[in-house]
């Protein structure tokens, strides 16, 4: 059975840039059970793309674990993210970043392990913005609003940077993307995709 999951924010300060290394088992408070099992299969993806890589997640909610697990996989020091959800979850990100021991600057940079990430959270609704471009796509349980606007997968398609990867658990399954072997099992609705965009 999956663990129940509620997250409240505090007053975090910024206290710039320190490389601690993750603990697992502190990331475990902060994962339903299933996902922290299934770890084992992130680790076994191997992308090895991009230098500085610029990383989109529509409707990330308060996730900032989980891309930041699949841009490990990428052999990069240095990576940006893009955060973008109609509510404000940016104290609540901050919050879970102070629990598991990551110092963040004022401005949102951080280590995360060896990888120096620039984070940017977006307050918007990603149906009604300018999309921004990006190499990396990122995706979670976004399947059923994705379902109201047919155009959507395309726009983000023309967004992505050619040999640009996109990771999802659901969709582009009609696009020109080279596939990247994944376990199925990574997807709650067993459709799990990682694609490089190819032309």
């Amino acid at each position: 059975m999956p663990n129940f999951l509620s997250f409240f924010p505090k007053n975090v300060e910024a206290k710039g840039l320190q490389k601690v290394p993750i603990s697992r088992d502190k990331l475990q408070n902060f994962m339903f059970d299933d996902d922290f099992d299934n770890l084992h299969l992130i680790e076994k993806i191997n992308l090895d793309n991009f230098e500085q890589p610029t990383l989109f997640y529509p409707a990330c909610g308060s996730d900032i674990i989980f891309p930041l697990l699949y841009l490990e996989r990428i052999n990069c020091r240095k990576a940006k993210m893009i955060l973008v959800d109609q509510d404000n979850n940016l104290p609540i990100i901050k919050t879970i970043l102070d629990e598991l021991g990551v110092s963040f600057t004022k401005n949102l940079n951080f280590y995360w392990n060896d990888l120096l990430v620039e984070l940017q959270f977006i307050v918007a609704d990603v149906f009604n913005m300018a999309l921004p471009q990006f190499d990396i796509y990122f995706e979670r349980q976004f399947r059923i609003m994705k379902d109201y606007h047919p155009d959507y997968e395309n726009k983000i398609f023309q967004k992505l940077k050619q040999n640009g990867i996109i990771i999802s658990d659901s969709g582009f399954d009609n696009f020109p993307l080279q596939n990247i072997s994944v376990d199925k099992g990574l997807s709650s609705y067993s459709e799990m995709i990682i694609g490089k965009k190819i032309n």
